[in-house]
């Protein structure tokens, strides 16, 4: 049994939104810490800290007693998790899961993406910090958000009912809900050493865009006209990588490369094998995502 308690949560955007009254209902002890104050109501017994996270003392003082500590940080932000793993070194924090919570983050394939760069350091840190016994770490590959997934044209435009359409949308990929990444951070903290110091893959279910362009068109209003954009996605992503290159320090040039990335079916981003029965996780059936996706396309009409 896992003798984790306290939890420390660095962030406080879309999934730490779900992870803290998650964690507070199965029983932990949470203290939100953020750079500044947020007007978020939290569920009763979270503890809220303002740290600073250029200040690895700060940060060690504000650690103490914690067992636990998550990184929910924005990309602009995750090279701070330097400063935090220290740290939780210093405090004597047990265990570490970082920002990482992504699609393509964790396959030895994708290290040279130009998005992947401050998430290496971070996963060789933890592997070196834990290879010497200073911490544990966890990392949680979830693939694709689904909220990003139904609620951004990030893969289909569900609001301006368009779809650019990479190899005519064949590719699956990996999504996850936050909901359910949130459990999962629960039963990684209750898995104990079945959970430590390695990556865990999962996912509520694989899908393409082809899949999700059919579920949005059946459930569109009658007469409803969709605009879909045929694009090769090798060569959209030899155009984002170039542009990303130009522009080192645009994150917004990263976006191009995540979408071709994903939905070009060159990086495997339907992951082969999933934990979801380690850690508890259902999956989600075909007839479930089409209704979340008939939900979303009934709330942009």
């Amino acid at each position: 049994m896992s003798t984790f308690k306290n939890v420390a949560i660095f962030g406080t955007g879309l999934l730490a939104s779900a992870l803290i009254p998650q964690l507070a209902k199965s029983g932990f002890n949470v203290t939100v810490l953020s750079r500044s104050a947020s007007n978020k109501e939290y569920p009763e017994r979270v503890l809220t800290r303002i740290v600073d996270y250029s200040s690895v003392d700060n940060l060690t003082k504000a650690l103490q007693g914690q067992d636990v500590a998550i990184a929910a940080l924005a990309m602009p932000a995750l090279l701070v998790q330097t400063n935090i793993i220290e740290a939780c070194i210093k405090a004597g924090v047990k265990r570490f899961i970082p920002s990482d919570f992504g699609a393509l983050t964790t396959r030895p394939i994708t290290r040279d993406l130009p998005l992947n760069a401050p998430l290496n350091t971070i996963q060789d840190l933890l592997k070196e910090k834990a290879a010497k016994g200073e911490i544990e770490y966890s990392i949680i590959s979830p693939g694709m958000f689904l909220e990003y997934v139904l609620n951004t044209p990030l893969i289909i435009d569900l609001k301006g009912r368009s779809i650019n359409l990479y190899d005519e949308g064949k590719h699956p990929f990996s999504t996850t809900s936050i909901e359910s990444i949130s459990k999962a951070v629960v039963s990684v903290l209750k898995g104990g050493e079945a959970t430590k110091n390695r990556v865990l893959y999962i996912n509520d279910t694989t899908t393409t865009q082809a899949d999700l362009l059919r579920f949005a068109k059946k459930h569109s209003s009658t007469g409803t006209e969709w605009k879909e954009t045929p694009l090769d996605a090798q060569v959209e992503f030899a155009k984002a990588i170039d542009n990303a290159r130009k522009n080192p320090t645009d994150p917004t040039a990263l976006f191009p490369v995540l979408q071709a990335a994903v939905l070009g079916g060159k990086y495997e981003a339907a992951y082969p094998e999933i934990h979801n029965e380690l850690l508890g996780l259902p999956l989600v059936t075909s007839d479930e995502l089409e209704a979340k996706v008939a939900a979303a396309v009934q709330v942009t009409e």
